[in-house]
């Protein structure tokens, strides 16, 4: 299963950023291309762990956080490595937790 993952996590990050290198290491798969980076965990059952975004070294754009039964924990955005827009917060049976309104790191609700 963790290989089909894998695939299909390599084949969408390189429609949207072109060809990239990758690597398996220690339950965390990294792709890069160009000034972009994606490192995605996963957990020990093979579902996705988190997805984190990097541009130059910072975080960028929606970052992903999945509880061990692969329903989503976190949604958010990040923009120069602050976040920024909305963030979503989820129960382990996806049900909406709370949501969060930030910009340029401060949260403004």
């Amino acid at each position: 299963m963790i290989k089909e993952v894998i695939s299909r996590e390599i084949k969408k990050f390189e429609r949207k950023y072109g060809k990239c290198e990758h690597k398996l290491e220690n339950w965390i798969l990294t792709m890069i291309s160009g000034e972009w980076i994606r490192h995605i965990w996963f957990h020990e059952n093979g579902e996705k762990e988190s997805i984190y975004n990097y541009k130059k070294g910072k975080k960028e754009g929606k970052q992903y956080w999945f509880h061990e039964n692969g329903n989503r924990e976190y949604i958010g955005n990040y923009k120069k490595g602050k976040k920024d827009g909305k963030q979503l917060y989820f129960l382990e049976d996806g049900e909406l937790e709370r949501e969060e309104f930030w910009k340029d790191g401060v949260r403004v609700k």
